[in-house]
């Protein structure tokens, strides 16, 4: 009985409803849309970090972290054997790592050169994906100092394809030395900070000229059978006790810190993001029970004079304003899944009206996505605002004076 009558008292202001309701489903698909978004825009920009830029772990000397010299180095040789006994690695790459400065044609600057074995690096890193056919290959040719550079780099310095370009740098005896590579391959990630200051070439050819003795690398890039945290400190607590004392082991949330608050923070700043849209709404759901209320003050004082007891008559206000939010809610959170497992499928492309975050490295292709828990919490939120809203409200139903609201 007691739902039957709010259900009537809802739809006695059939426009006022309709507008609370109305703004009920703009609130959450607007919401859920926000989250979904940054979820997907985050996801894409955490997993382009772990499979092209920073890897799941990273090794280095201590000393290399805050001084990347050419003498900071570390033996890899029987360390990398025992890494791979974890069951958590799917693959390393050790890599030589040296400041140099580049020269084309047209222009001379700093880069930093990657010497690595290609087969290795495609086990850790996807930048060989982002070779199209006609930028070339990733060292395919086998052909003895080839370099691979990116897309902004190569339009920076009006390098093209097959281009001759000139590396100089200390080699490890502390002598000024250049050679000339060949241009194989051009990558175009979407990052330009990336790829303007990252180069690759076999680390046969830059041990040759660095002088670096056999075995000894700067970093060794590990990558995971997964992306999952569990996994990550698993693998790091497998590999810190084969460390000396003079190497670190760091995850990608510690290379790159605000990847790591990213991941971290992202769903309590979405979640109070929502929360504040439920918030505004329940403004409205208050004012507009409250009219209700007001507006039924003769009606609820002769129910309570004909013996329906002050509970009944708050369990009703609350039914009414619950009511109004899940109606609303409901509708609100099925189009908004809606639109959002569409956009995940097909994508969305931003590079029009946000074109300039491709320069923080972000991609400005989007596909958005929204986890079980988030849906679960904004479902959860819509119930809890419809009952909030309903207190005020129904603490002016149980002040009425029953005797004197016959009156009037």
């Amino acid at each position: 009985m007691i739902l039957l009558l709010s259900w009537k008292n809802i739809w006695r202001n059939k426009l006022r409803s309709i507008i609370i309701i109305t703004s009920v489903i703009l609130g959450l698909v607007a919401g859920i849309f926000v989250v979904g978004f940054m979820n997907g825009w985050v996801k894409q920009k955490i997993d382009s970090v772990i499979e092209i830029e920073i890897p799941h772990l990273q090794i280095n000397s201590k000393t290399f972290i805050y001084q990347n010299d050419i003498e900071n180095n570390f033996d890899i040789s029987i360390l990398e054997k025992k890494i791979l006994q974890s069951k958590r690695v799917k693959a390393l790459s050790p890599r030589i790592i040296i400041n140099t400065m580049i020269s084309s044609a047209h222009k001379v600057g700093g880069v930093q050169v990657y010497g690595i074995d290609p087969v290795k690096e495609k086990m850790v890193s996807d930048i060989y994906k982002n070779i199209t056919k006609e930028n070339g290959n990733y060292f395919n040719d086998n052909k003895p100092y080839s370099i691979v550079i990116g897309a902004k780099l190569a339009k920076k310095y009006q390098i093209k394809l097959r281009s001759k370009i000139v590396l100089s740098m200390v080699s490890i005896d502390g002598i000024q030395v250049s050679s000339a590579f060949r241009v194989c391959g051009i990558y175009d990630i979407g990052n330009p900070p990336f790829e303007e200051s990252r180069v690759f070439v076999r680390d046969k050819d830059l041990r040759e000229i660095s002088s670096l003795p056999i075995n000894r690398v700067h970093e060794t890039g590990i990558r995971l059978i997964d992306n999952e945290i569990s996994t990550l400190e698993e693998a790091k607590g497998f590999i810190i006790p084969l460390l000396n004392k003079d190497n670190k082991i760091r995850t990608w949330k510690e290379v790159n810190a605000m990847m790591g608050i990213y991941s971290d923070y992202m769903n309590i700043e979405l979640m109070v993001i929502v929360s504040i849209i439920l918030l505004g709404l329940g403004f409205g759901i208050v004012n507009t029970v409250l009219m209700s209320v007001m507006e039924r003050k003769s009606e609820l004082s002769m129910l309570m004079a004909i013996g329906m007891s002050k509970k009944k008559v708050l369990q009703m206000i609350i039914l009414e304003s619950t009511i109004l939010t899940s109606f609303g809610g409901f509708i609100g959170m099925l189009l908004g899944l809606i639109i959002i497992s569409t956009l995940h499928n097909t994508g969305m492309d931003i590079s029009k009206s946000m074109s300039s975050v491709g320069e923080f490295g972000f991609s400005t292709m989007v596909y958005p996505a929204i986890t079980v828990i988030q849906f679960s919490f904004i479902a959860f939120m819509v119930i809890l605002t419809g009952i909030l809203s309903a207190i005020y409200p129904s603490k002016a139903a149980m002040s009425i004076n029953p005797a004197e609201g016959i009156r009037q």
